[in-house]
């Protein structure tokens, strides 16, 4: 079933529910409900609950408003038989299999321990960051221990650091079955560093006895003064004598061998003139050439690292938790897979389908390879009624877990689909908007196998389409209207107009809304403002303030980096060290106390 937002897929799903309990005759327990948070799944459980209420209600000669109960009325199931399964079901209801994925697949792994095999009295934890940081930390030590000293001073220089290897982790399953590439391994290095060695050597036994012939040939008449000023020479000749007094050692410095080159040396020829050439500048021709080699090979040994890091982590974090016997909630889907694929995992399956003779899995557009797995594995093939419900379109996002790839195998293996059609969401008028937006292009969203469907308003507006307010508007800022000399607008005067002109249309709108309906039921916390960045929201925080409104920031940046956390580091430090006056009055100039420079005086 595809649906887009709105357009009542939670309503779907008790609807489904409601007619395995009366036209399959299940129990409430032996229906599978699953979704993605927590919160989705006490919402579905309170909105099954009162669905079943109301059709019990409504079966029993009670009013009836919901056209879905009307046409259950005017179903094959008899009233009298109809009251029984409800009665039953609502009875029962606490044992209602309603779970995250996550929630479900741990039940599973401990009430069929065995089958799985499964440890007993795991703990559950919720993050493994941790762990994650012992074992790359672990990695780089080990790594670099067995590295030659030139290789770790251009992994050291490279960013080759605990920080940046933990960031390049994939995150959750995402890394389960992770083909990376490039796939060569990490490259021998003596080869190339010998052969560096041996330019480099030959260059420092040159140097002492060439330098003052290889100062003056830089300064001779045949070469450009552009490219060899007199003003540059001496600073050349310091930075390659730096190079070589660091022993060979700070590859990022060998960048002062070029201009020594002939191949450099030969582009800055005057034309028809003639460079009498030096031995020296062979032997650095010959050493950029062994550098360059080296550097090539130490890329690649880098890739190598960080590959080997990547294959390597999900099985030096399993052993981690194998050690400590905890477990975190991706590793209950691998798990429960890996049970699966293992021999006897029919048997685990079979049991799981002797439990549930039918399965709803809501949000499955949030799903991965993973989670798929688990949901072909155990109700795959016809076997128990499985009914997949979630929108292509936010499938689209991989930073919140999803994989469109994993939707639209799913959607193509499924028996039949649905789309619901009609938004009770949101006005007509916006519903016609986005239909027109989102018309005009014949791949919206860059896939063929995700089309655009329109879809119908569920609701009605009070207002015609004439006299309403247009509710979905593009502003464009013309430059000409605040700059006088022709030119377009700076990023900087942008990001003063942009925030002033929102935070005034919200004013405008709330004033309008509350001369409208005459009361304040329409408030500041009914709107939300979106950005890029978190720089930009603290701004449009800001205007907001100075238009006398309120609003609350919500961003992905560190609560540790705000100024309620800078003021209370303050306040703190005079708490540990009341002997210092300094910091006394720093607190005290906090928001927390509000003393005056001036007062402290």
């Amino acid at each position: 079933i595809e649906a887009s937002a709105g357009t009542g897929k939670t309503y779907a799903i008790t609807g489904l529910f409601i007619r395995l309990l009366l036209e399959r005759r299940l129990e409430a327990g032996r229906i599978l409900v699953m979704t993605f948070t927590e919160a989705a799944t006490a919402e579905l459980r309170d909105r099954i609950r009162s669905k079943i209420r109301e059709a019990l209600t409504a079966f029993s000669g009670g009013p009836v408003e919901d056209d879905f109960i009307r046409d259950l009325l005017d179903g094959p199931v008899e009233p009298r038989e109809a009251r029984s399964l409800l009665l039953r079901a609502l009875r029962s209801f606490d044992q209602a299999a309603i779970f995250t994925i996550h929630g479900f697949c741990r039940r599973v792994l401990r009430d069929r321990a065995f089958e799985s095999g499964s440890l007993f009295d795991t703990e559950l934890v919720t993050e493994e960051d941790e762990l994650m940081r012992e074992i790359v930390e672990d990695f780089w030590r080990a790594t670099l221990a067995e590295a030659s000293p030139l290789l770790v001073g251009f992994a050291l220089g490279n960013g080759f650091f605990p920080g940046p290897l933990l960031s390049l982790l994939p995150g959750g399953t995402t890394r389960w079955n992770l083909e990376v590439l490039p796939r060569e391994e990490v490259p021998d290095t003596a080869e190339a560093e010998k052969a560096y060695r041996k330019a480099f050597q030959d260059v420092i036994r040159s140097w002492g006895e060439s330098r003052e012939a290889v100062q003056e040939l830089l300064g001779h008449d045949s070469l450009n003064k552009r490219s060899y000023p007199p003003s540059k020479i001496l600073p050349r000749m310091k930075a390659l004598a730096f190079f070589l007094d660091t022993g060979g050692n700070d590859l990022k410095a060998a960048t002062a061998v070029e201009p020594f080159t002939t191949e450099r040396i030969d582009a800055a020829l005057k034309k028809g003139s003639a460079f009498p050439g030096h031995p020296f500048f062979t032997l650095c021709d010959r050493l950029q050439e062994k550098t360059d080699d080296l550097l090539a090979v130490y890329e690649g040994v880098l890739l190598g690292w960080k590959r080997r890091l990547i294959l390597t982590v999900d099985d030096r974090l399993m052993e981690r938790k194998k050690e400590r016997n905890v477990q975190s909630f991706d590793d209950l889907l691998t798990r429960f897979l890996a049970a699966l694929s293992a021999p006897g995992g029919e048997s685990l399956a079979r049991s799981v389908r002797e439990r549930f003779e039918a399965a709803l899995i809501d949000e499955f557009q949030d799903t991965d390879p993973v989670q798929y797995g688990i949901f072909r594995t155990l109700f795959g093939g016809g076997r128990t009624p499985l009914f997949l419900i979630g929108d292509p379109k936010q499938a689209i996002y991989g930073f919140r877990g999803a994989d469109i790839f994993t939707y639209l195998d799913a959607s193509s293996e499924v028996d039949r689909r649905y789309t619901l059609d009609r938004n009770w969401r949101s006005t007509p008028l916006l519903v016609k908007a986005v239909n027109t937006l989102f018309s005009k292009s014949p791949r919206p969203f860059v896939l063929d196998d995700i089309p655009f469907h329109p879809v119908r308003a569920g609701r009605t507006d009070k207002k015609e389409d004439g006299e309403a307010e247009g509710p979905l508007r593009v502003w464009f800022l013309p430059a000409s209207e605040y700059r006088s000399d022709g030119k377009p607008l700076t990023k900087g005067e942008a990001r003063q107009i942009i925030p002033r002109g929102v935070a005034l249309e919200i004013r405008r709108l709330l004033r309008d809304r509350k001369e409208q309906d005459g009361k304040t039921g329409f408030r500041e916390g009914d709107m939300a403002v979106l950005v890029r960045t978190n720089r930009e929201a603290r701004i449009v925080q800001e205007e907001l303030k100075r238009q006398g409104l309120r609003g609350v920031l919500y961003n992905t940046g560190s609560i540790f980096e705000t100024r309620e956390a800078l003021e209370m580091e303050r306040v703190l430090r005079a708490v540990a060290d009341p002997e210092r006056e300094e910091a006394i009055r720093v607190a005290l100039t906090t928001d927390l106390f509000g003393v005056s420079a001036s007062s402290l005086w």
